[in-house]
């Protein structure tokens, strides 16, 4: 394989795509343990109401009408509390953030083993390979829900110093940039 094919561009722009495979993994994994833990809060409940509702209420002596009553009562609420959890799309969420965790953490690796590798060592050509890896990247981030509250780690919407100045220049001081904020915001979690 030529390794002159690889040049330091295309290493820049895989590196910013594994970096930003790090953030959202990252964000995804924090994502699923904040839907797990919030499942807590219906499920557990469920089950306590729903032991109450087949054995206590039998065994503490209530006529029928009451016994009737009670169990109606409890069915109501489990049904409010599977119901609020089916809306929130507590499991869909649950399944849908550990797979895009893990699909970026496996993108981000095999970039990073990628680039580790002496270019002379690197079995693939580089632009196939960028646009196999930014096109798996694209179809990550479009089934991904939270670009809007982290785009300021973004490495790939970072401009380099040498635009951000030329932006700068471009604006007139009463129509600033909207991405003004996102430039001078640095990178860190």
């Amino acid at each position: 394989m030529n390794s002159n094919d690889w040049n330091h561009n295309l290493e820049e722009i895989l590196d910013k795509i594994r970096l930003n495979c790090i953030v959202f993994s990252n964000k995804h994994t924090s994502n699923h343990l904040y839907y797990m833990r919030t499942s807590r809060y219906f499920e557990i409940p469920t089950i306590v109401l729903s032991v109450i509702s087949g054995s206590i209420v039998t065994t503490i002596g209530l006529n029928q009408n009451q016994s009737s009553m009670a169990s109606t009562f409890i069915s109501s609420i489990i049904t409010i509390l599977t119901s609020v959890k089916l809306y929130m799309k507590i499991n869909e969420n649950i399944g849908l953030e550990q797979e895009l965790s893990i699909s970026y953490k496996v993108l981000g690796l095999d970039i990073f083993k990628t680039l580790s590798l002496p270019a002379e060592q690197r079995n693939v050509k580089s632009e196939q390979y960028l646009n196999e890896k930014y096109s798996e990247y694209i179809k990550l981030t479009e089934s991904s829900h939270i670009l809007s509250k982290i785009t300021d780690k973004d490495q790939m919407l970072k401009l380099p110093i040498e635009l951000k100045s030329s932006n700068s220049s471009l604006q007139s001081e009463s129509h600033p940039s909207p991405f003004e904020s996102d430039l001078e915001t640095p990178f860190h979690d």
